[in-house]
């Protein structure tokens, strides 16, 4: 049987919704968080979910008869449109169903390109994906976004907190104001990227913006840097963007 491919109609976003919460998800974790409330479970079915699958985002649904097989929900943010969720409910290894899922993709590429209003894409990795993904991604035109240089974790609280070093002072941001004055940083956290790679940094960076705190480093008067603060579940996140100037040295290990 033919596979269609296409926007969804309100009554595919409700079996989308209904998808996600059963598990069919790249975010596990998060529908689980979701699944397990039954108060959440209503309001992400009745009210937030409808509401932002079927307004605030565009969902791309993949059907066989009357059958959803696969979606791509899109988000957007600034220059940058991604995955909000997607899934492929049939093994990609079988049939011509990596094609399938390949045209899925190159779909919801395309509705975004057609608008003309956002020139980044990214693709969310929440959870394993079997390789038949990756090759798909790649040989769409899709890069790895590697943009960190380094991730280390560790238990709160921290054995020591040190003062910061003299001379260096951190400020609280608005958060939702910051985009302008992070595209400015990136360069100088990312000296070897080439220009266009850096914009879209910028686009992945600022995306996250209106989720998080965001902090100004300044050295001697000057702002160097910022450090972006995010809560996600008992965890609390950091990502740290120092010139490379401070790499390694005890200021940036006490900042």
């Amino acid at each position: 049987m033919a596979i269609e491919i296409g926007i969804a109609t309100p009554a595919q976003i409700r079996e989308v919704l209904n998808l996600l919460v059963s598990g069919v998800t790249s975010d596990v974790s998060s529908m689980e968080e979701i699944a397990g409330s039954w108060w959440r479970r209503f309001l992400f079915l009745r009210w937030f979910g409808p509401r932002f699958l079927g307004k605030q985002m565009d969902t791309i649904v993949a059907t066989e008869g009357d059958s959803i097989i696969g979606f791509v929900i899109i988000q957007y943010d600034g220059d940058a449109a991604g995955t909000f969720d997607w899934a492929f409910l049939e093994p990609l290894d079988e049939g011509d169903n990596r094609e399938d899922f390949a045209d899925l993709i190159d779909t919801a590429l395309d509705h975004v390109e057609d608008q003309g209003i956002h020139p980044y894409f990214y693709f969310g990795f929440a959870t394993a994906s079997p390789p038949e993904v990756t090759q798909v991604l790649e040989e769409l035109g899709l890069g790895w976004a590697d943009y960190q240089n380094f991730q280390m974790v560790g238990d709160l609280p921290l054995r020591e907190s040190p003062s910061l070093p003299e001379g260096l002072r951190i400020t609280t941001q608005i958060s939702a104001r910051f985009s302008a004055k992070m595209a400015e940083f990136l360069p100088s956290v990312y000296p070897e990227t080439a220009p266009e790679e850096t914009e879209l940094l910028s686009s992945i960076h600022s995306s996250t913006l209106r989720s998080s705190k965001v902090f100004l480093i300044l050295q001697e008067g000057n702002e160097i840097g910022f450090v972006q603060q995010f809560r996600w579940r008992d965890e609390l996140r950091l990502l740290l963007a120092t010139p490379p100037s401070l790499w390694g040295t005890e200021e940036e290990r006490q900042t």
